[in-house]
């Protein structure tokens, strides 16, 4: 289901969703885990990064990537940089 207009939380970046993706912002759990905020600062946690990549491999992401997160599908890493 889906909201007919906008904001939809599953968008990149809204804090919802059934899963995390590229534009989404996150925290970290400090148990490597994070969990998914909104972008703006609406949510109740302040994001800490930002998802800005999908690759293979870890190897694939830039040098400046602070954050690896577990993402699903074809390319199941992404690459985060702090907000």
């Amino acid at each position: 289901m889906r909201n007919l207009q906008p904001p939809h939380p599953g968008d990149p970046g809204g804090g919802g969703g059934p899963r995390t993706i590229v534009g989404d912002c996150v925290r970290d759990l400090d148990d490597g885990q994070v969990r998914e905020t909104a972008c703006d600062g609406t949510g109740e946690h302040a994001p800490e990064y930002e998802v800005t990549k999908a690759v293979d491999a870890r190897h694939a992401c830039r040098a400046s990537t602070t954050l690896y997160v577990r993402l699903g599908g074809g390319s199941p890493v992404g690459c985060a940089r702090p907000v």
